[in-house]
């Protein structure tokens, strides 16, 4: 009977344990998936507001992109202080030209793409960056 209770104390244990490592788990992915999506939202202005200043201008690589500077705060990162984070979470095709990226549309837009765990694209911030680079 003893045998019987330790069993049960033990398996209790191990359910308990994998619970708490699978809701710590996604709580984790949860939060990489929030900063990931931040920074896209912040590479989006901030490559809106680039075109702006830059005649249309696609950057050519972040260096030219972080002068800069986006109207939306961050509240993971600074940017351009944490450019190494930016660069991790999204990617930014820099080989296209001003006229690939204004022949896109929201649905097939390729050009900014989150990396890893990440709550999906932003079509408004998109949009707005392809009504820039159109003017």
């Amino acid at each position: 009977m003893r045998c019987l209770v330790l069993s049960f104390i033990f398996a209790a244990c191990v359910v308990v344990a994998a619970a708490v490592f699978f809701v710590w788990r996604g709580a984790s992915i949860s939060l990489q998936a929030e900063q990931t999506h931040q920074a896209y939202l912040v590479t989006l202005d901030a490559l809106t507001v680039y075109v702006g200043e830059h005649a249309g201008n696609w950057p050519k690589d972040w260096r030219e992109l972080a002068t800069a500077q986006p109207k939306r705060p961050s509240p993971s990162f600074r940017w351009p202080d944490d450019l190494p984070e930016f660069e991790r979470r999204v990617q930014v095709d820099f080989s296209v030209t001003a006229a690939d990226v204004a022949a896109m549309d929201a649905a097939n837009f390729k050009a900014v793409q989150p990396i890893g765990a990440n709550y999906g694209t932003d079509e408004v911030g998109i949009e707005r960056l392809l009504q820039a680079i159109r003017k």
